[in-house]
């Protein structure tokens, strides 16, 4: 069935992807009717070899966009077959025995022997599952059409595990694909284009698949509050314990509202041009989304003070403008609250 992945007629292709995914189901997605769960489980590397045979595929000179969406939906099941909870067996081991002197042989011989443990966990942590995806994406031979068929694939996955793994792993897949993937070596060293268009792709990915489709009210705040913290924090940490930046301290001299916001947090990297684009295009999404500004949102920004600092660093147009914006839509519910709702 694997070699079918590679067939040269699409049909084959297709129905080789149908075949597979039906063999291996897993609990997100119930088999068809009629056919009873499966009892085959695919191991991590099997996993890994049927992923390399999609990637092949995606790269087929006849493939079309039929065919790619269903090799997306076969490597989506198959990294959320990883996430399925599986019951394992773990051999606890025996307590070292102490010097004391040996007992009778009797109470020696009816002492418990340890049994062994069962456990359910899943085969793969998250971050392990969205690395495998990162890879392909980072490797340098990596095509252009099999960097369609893996943003396609992400939006699979996504739409396999649910609105509630998304909201629980939210921190995780913003920082994997506004950070990590922006910042594979197969896209810093492209060109602008290139770049332009995986900004766009990831984009995609985070307010049209999750923010629109999967987040609740409350997953929007949560959402607001990872992208704060998780990423314009590192960011203005950067800035704050730079000693040749004289923003840290306020015109008064004291400590900035801003400088609240990262105290106590070591210095960072500070995230790229194209992780600030995308993060800010994203925050200002999810602020529109949810249509006001609540009391934590208003705390979170500092009043809009952190989009200020934004605003005034030392990075391209792009990103300036995008705090700017963003500045204006939070005012507009600082000020004009009824009106947006």
């Amino acid at each position: 069935m694997r070699s079918a992945l590679v067939d040269k007629a699409l049909p084959v292709q297709r129905a080789a992807c149908a075949v597979l995914t039906t063999l291996f189901p897993n609990t997100t997605t119930p088999p068809a009717q009629g056919f009873s769960p499966s009892i085959a489980v695919l191991s991590f590397s099997e996993i890994e070899a049927l992923i390399a045979q999609v990637m092949k595929a995606f790269d087929g000179a006849e493939i079309d966009a039929a065919t790619r969406l269903t090799f997306a939906h076969l490597m989506g099941h198959l990294l959320g077959l990883t996430q399925v909870p599986r019951t394992t067996t773990i051999h606890v081991k025996s307590p070292p025995q102490s010097n004391a002197p040996a007992t009778d042989e009797a109470s020696t011989a009816g002492a418990a022997k340890p049994q062994p443990e069962v456990i359910s966990k899943p085969l793969a942590q998250p971050l392990e599952m969205m690395t495998i995806l990162g890879t392909w994406m980072s490797k340098q031979t990596t095509t252009r059409k099999q960097r369609v068929g893996l943003l396609h694939a992400y939006s699979a996955l996504f739409n396999l595990l649910g609105p509630s793994w998304v909201e629980a792993n939210y921190r995780l897949i913003l920082t994997h694909l506004a950070k990590d993937l922006i910042n594979a070596p197969k896209v810093s060293t492209a060109s602008r284009a290139d770049k332009a268009w995986i900004r766009k792709a990831v984009g995609i990915l985070l307010r049209d698949v999750i923010g629109e489709r999967m987040l609740s009210e409350q997953g929007i705040i949560s959402a607001v509050m990872d992208v704060v913290n998780g990423m314009i924090r590192p960011f203005l940490s950067a800035i704050l314990f730079s000693a040749s930046n004289p923003r840290a301290m306020s015109p008064g001299g004291g400590t900035s509202g801003t400088a609240g916001l990262a105290r106590g947090q070591s210095p960072e990297k500070s995230p790229g041009v194209d992780t600030m684009m995308i993060i800010l295009k994203e925050l200002a999404g999810l602020l529109r989304q949810l249509g006001n500004a609540p009391p934590v949102v208003q705390e979170l920004l500092g009043g809009g003070e952190v989009l200020i600092t934004v605003a005034c660093s030392t990075f391209g147009a792009g990103v300036r403008g995008s705090a700017v914006s963003i500045q204006c839509v939070l005012w507009s519910y600082i000020l004009f609250p009824f009106d947006s709702l």
